[in-house]
């Protein structure tokens, strides 16, 4: 989601103070962060917009992340939590059959092109049910 970078003068996103860059003059300049969206933050200023809890952990740096949605930085929990108005919200697969959804745990039977319930997969024709591996 993001990487550590030091060597570019830049503005933080969250404070607006201008980031250092590393010198021999400098030795303990602040390392600043990417996010996706190209921004440059202090790692203290990089906290979710909406909890404000901290994104980067420099002692779990696999651990930290962060997503950018309108200009905006979440952590994960609170990007997620706020489906469709944040996230790319994605609508179950329907039934060809009945055009209802096909919800997790639902049993069906995929064909070359449609997926269905499998107690509304059946012969157009006659309305015979089909078993999974008949032909049709």
């Amino acid at each position: 989601m993001f990487t550590i970078n030091t060597s570019i003068e830049r503005k933080c996103s969250g404070c607006k103070k201008i980031l250092e860059t590393s010198s021999e003059e400098n030795k303990s300049c602040p390392e600043y962060l990417h996010t996706n969206d190209g921004r440059a933050w202090h790692a203290d200023c990089l906290v979710c917009s909406w909890c404000k809890c901290p994104l980067y952990d420099n002692k779990n740096v696999v651990s930290s992340k962060c997503y950018t949605r309108g200009g905006r930085v979440y952590c994960p929990r609170d990007y997620f939590r706020f489906s469709p108005t944040l996230c790319e919200f994605k609508l179950p697969p329907k039934c060809m059959s009945c055009q209802h959804p096909i919800r997790p745990g639902d049993k069906v039977i995929h064909s070359p092109l449609h997926t269905f319930h499998s107690h509304c997969f059946s012969c157009d024709v006659c309305g015979k049910d089909l078993l999974p591996g008949q032909p049709y």
